[in-house]
């Protein structure tokens, strides 16, 4: 394809933008974008990676991106001064373009510190792959952006699993969205902001009436060509206030869900037909809320079969994510269900659970089989906190 010649480095051109605070107007960080050539089809970076896809070369195309990004802002004098917001495409990317991303950091900026920028459709598109990106991405001591939260956004339930350190409400589109639609968005993101710290950035701030909605609905940044258009250099002259990010302290003493709750005061002890009845409610609230997370782990093969399979089926077909982990799973063990099979040595195989994340609420049965056989010793919680850190248990299965 004659238009990618754009992937040869001296072709792709980074400019920058900058995002501030809204309280001083001081520099917060900057968000590179990568264009193709001057005057050909694919200067836009839309019209770049729509043409990367085309030729399937997203993955390449990507890499490109960032080495350029990287590289400019290093010749720009950006080595520690903000932090540096690189927009990649999850899927393409993967936790493989995590380590070579910060392979090329260390080997051109290494003071630079990055920001993956993940946008909504692509998270909403592959859940598991962004959220092993995000992942590995803190691993490496990478910073983490949800991009693009508009009226249509689908993975709201995901925030707290994915654990950005900011989020970025698109003003444009949610300001003129029917009122419902950007209450729901604005207070699913207040309400994991307000819990974490995350930075809210409202982005494609145009105008004084968008700075205002910005200001209304709770954002800490701004970013547009109201406070700064695209360029080739940002002026790093002027006022800072870097962005921070978050930091998830390692817990290596607690690996399963049950572990999180196995020496809390309210176990019981609960045979089949109560571990059943409990799962199918959470199942069931799951299906009234708006589009939550359900993950789940089995303790035997087979388990994922008949009116199992079936309720995890349907509840794949409202849900940004759905996955079993267990013993002997396939990769789809019902439709639209991811699954996870566990290595022989996973503690997790001896446990039960069914963990529900929604934007708003979130509940979990934790158990494990009890060691006279006699049944499951068990927990039901409605603490976020501690549904959170089980789903995240499971996720880092990944």
């Amino acid at each position: 394809m004659a238009a990618f010649d754009a992937l040869d480095p001296a072709a792709l051109r980074t400019v920058f933008q900058p995002v501030t605070w809204l309280s001083d107007g001081t520099l917060a960080a900057v968000e590179a974008f990568t264009r193709g050539p001057a005057g050909s089809p694919i200067e836009a970076p839309r019209h770049l990676l729509d043409a990367a896809r085309a030729a399937r070369r997203l993955a390449e195309t990507d890499r490109a991106c960032a080495r350029a990004a990287l590289a400019s802002a290093r010749a720009h004098g950006l080595d520690g001064h903000v932090p540096l917001v690189v927009n990649i495409t999850s899927a393409s990317f993967g936790a493989r373009g995590v380590r070579e991303l910060v392979a090329m950091r260390d080997g051109v900026a290494s003071r630079v510190r990055i920001i993956c920028d993940l946008a909504e459709p692509d998270v909403a598109a592959d859940p598991l792959g962004a959220l092993a990106t995000a992942m590995e991405a803190r691993r490496h001591g990478l910073g983490i952006a949800l991009d693009d939260l508009g009226p249509g956004a689908t993975s709201l339930p995901l925030l707290p699993l994915l654990r950005p350190d900011v989020v970025r409400l698109d003003a444009g589109q949610l300001r003129t969205a029917v009122p419902l639609r950007q209450a729901a968005v604005v207070a699913a993101v207040g309400a994991y902001a307000e819990s974490t710290g995350a930075i809210v950035v409202a982005e494609r701030v145009e105008t004084a009436a968008d700075r205002a909605w910005a200001r209304a609905a709770g954002a800490q940044a701004v970013q547009g060509r109201l406070v700064g258009a695209e360029r080739s250099l940002i002026d790093l002259a002027v006022p800072a206030t870097p962005a921070t990010l978050l930091r998830d302290p390692p817990d290596l003493s607690v690996r399963t869900p049950f572990e999180l709750v196995a020496h809390q005061g309210d176990v019981r002890r609960a045979g089949m037909a109560e571990m059943v009845a409990t799962s199918r409610h959470l199942e069931r609230w799951a299906g009234t809320d708006d589009g939550s997370v359900v993950l789940a782990a089995v303790d035997r093969e087979g388990a994922v079969a008949g009116a199992t399979a079936d309720a995890l089926g349907d509840l794949a077909t409202r849900s940004p994510l759905v996955a079993v982990f267990g013993p002997g799973l396939a990769s789809e063990p019902a439709f639209g269900v991811a699954g996870v099979p566990l290595g022989g040595d996973d503690a997790l195989r001896a446990e039960w659970a069914v963990v529900v994340v929604g934007a708003q609420r979130a509940g979990a049965l934790l158990a494990r089989r009890a060691a006279d056989g006699s049944g499951y010793d068990a927990v039901v919680t409605y603490r976020r906190e501690v549904v959170v850190a089980a789903a995240r248990l499971l996720l880092a299965r990944l």
